[in-house]
């Protein structure tokens, strides 16, 4: 279980983030200033949320003793203060923190923050990949977050890196299998990017597994990275509130499908494929989606990406829940098949049931890619570095 180290002298605040944090199911630690650093080496925390203004002794210098010890030299800390001033932010970094709340903070800021760095641990679990896997993850990895930056300045996005970075990522999975990229985003708070990397990935095998041709396969992945890249317009504050949403929130959140269409629009050579993933992942065959829009009026690959996304949702640990089982969320799919394309919904079973594998050999190929297969891969990663 994931640790966190709370270390503040007020007692209100400390019991606030017990609740919410525990409630959410990490494993919660609360010490004043004076005893944190014999708490912190008694426990070992996985992350500190760490107070600035305390009595005695200031978060400063507690930094400044859990960087001393070569455990806490990569611990994550988040330091937390009244105060906004620039040159506290600035100071704080200059020591070593990670990142930094003002109070009073909204919870939802706050786990955005916690779910944000916990998920950066995920990279080390990359290097167990072949070199292949490895960079595809991390080029999506950066090309999503440039994105993400795009998206909240409303600028255009660079469809070509994307779509150039899915075709590689295409070919791994194509000749080295899929497990082992699956396995190594498991098991992690689902993050925008998670969320997006495990869409695109699923979207990929299920369309594969369907015997898609390899362009539509592409563009149905970077559809599935995309798909929710309104989102980053959507305060976190509401992004990752714990508890239920108020008809308001709900509003705001509904609306990243129109914003991310929006932005899907004013980026040049955007596949009409991405745009329909975009505008269909919530709607429902029996009319009770985002938009109320029914049956033959969901674009076909709206209606897979729907299918690929409650699938996603379901196994996935978020704020509000934890894991089902691969089992557990094609029970719960299968009685769905009112708001979800049947046909579809049987098919996605079968391929999960198969492991997306293909009948023909070659789809079951692993291993490093053979020398004419490597030359495709290069030749993405040179479209993507010429892009």
């Amino acid at each position: 279980m994931y640790k966190i180290l709370v270390v503040d002298d007020n007692e209100l605040q400390k019991g606030f983030l017990y609740n919410q944090l525990k409630k959410i199911g990490y494993e919660v630690t609360l010490t004043t200033g004076a005893s944190a650093m014999n708490k912190a080496v008694q426990i070992i925390p996985d992350m500190v949320l760490l107070s600035i203004e305390m009595s005695g002794i200031n978060g400063f210098e507690i930094l400044k003793s859990l960087r001393s010890y070569s455990q806490f030299k990569t611990t994550i800390v988040i330091m937390i203060s009244d105060n906004a001033d620039t040159s506290i932010v600035i100071n704080s970094f200059l020591k070593g923190a990670n990142d930094f709340v003002v109070k009073p903070f909204e919870i939802g800021v706050m786990l955005g923050k916690i779910v944000g760095w916990q998920n950066t641990e995920i990279e080390n679990q990359w290097s167990g990949l072949s070199s292949e896997q490895s960079s595809v993850l991390q080029l999506l990895k950066v090309l999503m977050d440039e994105a993400f930056d795009k998206s909240k300045n409303s600028s255009p996005l660079s469809i070509k890196p994307i779509r150039n970075a899915c075709e590689m990522l295409y070919l791994t999975i194509e000749h080295q299998g899929a497990d082992a990229v699956i396995k190594a985003v498991e098991g992690y708070n689902s993050t925008m990017f998670l969320h997006s990397l495990m869409m695109c990935i699923y979207i990929m095998l299920f369309a594969r597994y369907k015997k898609y041709d390899k362009d539509d396969v592409v563009d149905m992945a970077v559809g599935g990275l995309l798909h929710d890249i309104g989102s980053a317009k959507i305060p976190n504050s509401i992004l990752f509130k714990p508890g239920r949403l108020d008809i308001k929130e709900y509003t705001e959140i509904k609306s990243h499908v129109q914003l991310g269409i929006e932005i899907l629009d004013n980026t040049p050579d955007m596949p009409q494929v991405v745009k329909n993933i975009c505008r269909h992942h919530h709607e429902k065959m029996d009319g009770s989606g985002y938009e109320g829009i029914s049956g033959d009026s969901i674009s076909m690959e709206g209606r897979l990406a729907a299918i690929v996304e409650i699938y996603c949702a379901l196994t996935a640990k978020t704020v509000y829940k934890e894991t089902s089982t691969s089992a557990d969320a094609l029970s719960i799919m299968m009685t769905l098949d009112e708001q979800y394309d049947p046909n579809l919904l049987v098919e996605f079973k079968e391929a999960v049931m198969n492991k997306f594998i293909l009948s023909r050999p070659e789809a079951a190929l692993h291993g490093e890619l053979d020398p004419t297969l490597l030359e495709d891969f290069r030749s993405a990663v040179m479209k993507v570095n010429i892009a």
